[in-house]
């Protein structure tokens, strides 16, 4: 680093050496005497004039958010980088209003779901480890925002649910205790290392592993937080990608350190990322999976443009949840899906509606409609149930014809279909036997 340019205010110079000594940052301290000839004697860096104290608590007061010199250096991009390091902020200010607010959003996002504060432990611990007057720290913001959040959680459930509900210990006990998401699903311990996370990261993947290797390491904490995201949600056996969507701007940081050193290719880096995400957020938002969502509608064109819909009902028979309910129809329509509750007795041979549907479908229509006035008015379902497969018996047609069903509506659905999903939907409507086309 140079030394300060001909003519730099002597009063800046004691300004600064005064603030790194006040700080107790001793190796900036030194780092300025280096430059500042005159200011330190024999056994270090000489205590200022009370004067000169008072000044720097004051300036220090009316520091912005990120501090800063008081004047530029020569080198412009080495004084960026260091400014913060430089002139750091006092112990008053480490837990300064700013700090306050996003210790009561922390607090917030743990009420609404407690998993939202997993990736803030190694923040809040950094923190801690950091800061000086940690007792102060604990006591008049952390365990002050926490009893404040806590009682208001405690409050707002007691009124719903009419009796004292710990809602943060249900939700533990549920997915971690009794491990109850597995019936959900569960995958291998390493799925968010080796599936998960790349996929959540996509065409990412590449410049955020760069980006690891150029951080400098006052961002590692960032990476601690998203390695630990991974590691705590490794441990429960149900995943799901939407469960460490919170560590991609984590992520997003070295990428930006990646892409920043890229220089020459930085150009085609940037139309790269652009034109794949581009393209598969157009066809993952556009086309895939689209059939759930248009159905909804043509359900809700039912209830506004039928004379009859007082008499209509509809019976979504697909996988439990693969269609919105009436979120999206908006009006009282009586509609009935497929149920999967979790088990909660403890059963070993625990089989949900749906399950039991799907072994035999049409023995189980017959069974459940076996009276023409329990019939819906209309049904909705994937195009496999229509498909006979060897050894398989889901094919459902003989009930339709029976029921006098037809068909009046195709909705597009996936070109990647699934055991359970087609790659379309059909809705049917039961006509009287005189009307039937």
């Amino acid at each position: 680093m140079k030394l300060p340019f001909p003519g730099y205010p002597r009063a800046c110079e004691r300004r600064l050496l005064a603030e790194a000594i006040l700080s107790g940052r001793k190796s900036n301290a030194r780092f300025l005497s280096y430059f500042l000839p005159g200011t330190v004697a024999a056994g270090g860096p000489q205590r200022p004039s009370k004067q000169m104290q008072d000044g720097a608590r004051r300036r220090r007061r009316r520091q912005p958010l990120f501090p800063r010199s008081p004047e530029p250096f020569p080198e412009e991009d080495e004084a960026a980088k260091e400014k913060i390091d430089l002139v750091p902020r006092s112990p008053e200010e480490h837990w300064a209003p700013q700090s306050v607010k996003y210790s009561s959003l922390v607090a917030l996002a743990f009420i609404i779901r407690p998993t939202a504060v997993i990736p803030w432990v190694p923040l809040l611990l950094r923190h801690f480890w950091q800061e000086q007057r940690k007792l102060d720290l604990f006591l008049h913001q952390f365990l002050p925002i926490g009893f404040v959040t806590f009682s208001l959680s405690l409050i707002i459930d007691r009124i719903f649910f009419g009796q004292w509900t710990l809602v943060q210990y249900n939700f533990l006990k549920f997915n971690v205790l009794q491990d109850l998401g597995t019936f959900y699903g569960s995958h291998p311990w390493h799925w968010y290392f080796s599936q998960g996370f790349p996929a959540v990261l996509g065409t990412h993947l590449p410049f955020f592993i760069h980006g690891c290797f150029l951080a400098s390491k006052r961002y590692r904490i960032f990476l601690v937080t998203v390695l630990w995201t991974l590691l705590v949600y490794s441990m429960l056996s149900h995943k799901e990608f939407r469960f460490i969507y919170p560590v991609l701007p984590f992520c997003m940081v070295f990428c930006g350190y990646s892409l920043n050193h890229l220089k020459t290719w930085k150009k085609p880096a940037l139309s790269f990322l652009f034109l794949s995400n581009m393209l598969l957020a157009l066809y993952t938002g556009l086309v895939h999976q689209r059939g759930t969502l248009d159905v909804m509608t043509n359900i809700q064109e039912l209830c506004y443009n039928n004379p009859n819909v007082s008499s209509a009902s509809v019976f979504i028979m697909m996988p439990c949840h693969s269609t919105p309910y009436y979120s999206h129809v908006h009006y009282p329509l009586p509609m009935r899906f497929l149920q999967c509750p979790p088990d909660l007795s403890g059963k070993s041979d625990y089989l949900t509606e749906a399950d039991i549907f799907y072994l035999n479908p049409l023995k189980w229509l017959y069974r459940e409609f076996h009276n023409d006035s329990t019939l819906p008015t209309h049904l909705i379902i994937f195009s496999v149930l229509e498909e006979v497969k060897e050894h398989e018996k889901k094919e459902i047609s003989p009930f339709l014809i029976s029921s006098n069903y037809e068909r009046t509506a195709v909705c597009f659905h996936t070109h990647l279909p699934e055991d359970r999903t087609g790659s379309h939907i059909y809705v049917y409507e039961r006509k009287l036997k005189g009307k039937l086309n």
